[in-house]
């Protein structure tokens, strides 16, 4: 099986030292971060072990249209039939118009609404903080979770 390693890690990967390091213990060939193989999980399956590990399954910018493709309304009802706790709504790829049917949608299905600015790190140009969580959802986005209790300053 070979290790697959998004963009970002392996930025921060390459960035660390820490890939260098690892060549070096296990050889030229022990790493090889251009050849990606990896088996995806249903949906389903990946929202029942969220849950049973005491996390809280969030759908992420669902309608997110500048990234081409995006999921219709029928599989996120059926994400949240099989246990989906959240929908994320605020997300700078989201139109206004987007936001609101995600909102009403969120609303329909009894699922916690959240923002997120989907930083990754300097080579994106928006910035940390630009959507946000309305903190009445962030509570009960915490206070679904079972797992962990969750870090607060």
């Amino acid at each position: 099986m070979t290790l697959r390693l998004d963009s970002t890690l392996r930025r921060r990967l390459g960035s660390s030292g820490l890939a260098s390091t690892l060549r070096r213990r296990l050889g030229s060939s022990g790493l090889d971060f251009s050849s990606v193989a990896k088996q995806d999980t249903d949906v389903r399956e990946g929202i029942a072990l969220v849950r049973a590990a005491g996390g809280v399954p969030v759908f992420a910018h669902g309608m997110a249209t500048k990234r081409g493709r995006v999921v219709g309304d029928d599989a996120i009802r059926a994400m949240a039939d099989a246990g989906l706790l959240g929908l994320e709504v605020d997300h700078p790829d989201h139109t206004e118009e987007e936001r609101e049917h995600l909102r009403a949608l969120a609303g329909e299905l009894g699922l916690i609404v959240t923002g997120s600015s989907d930083y990754h790190g300097t080579n994106k140009t928006t910035p940390i903080g630009a959507c946000t969580t309305d903190p009445e959802q962030l509570e009960a986005l915490l206070a679904a979770g079972t797992g962990s209790a969750p870090f607060r300053d």
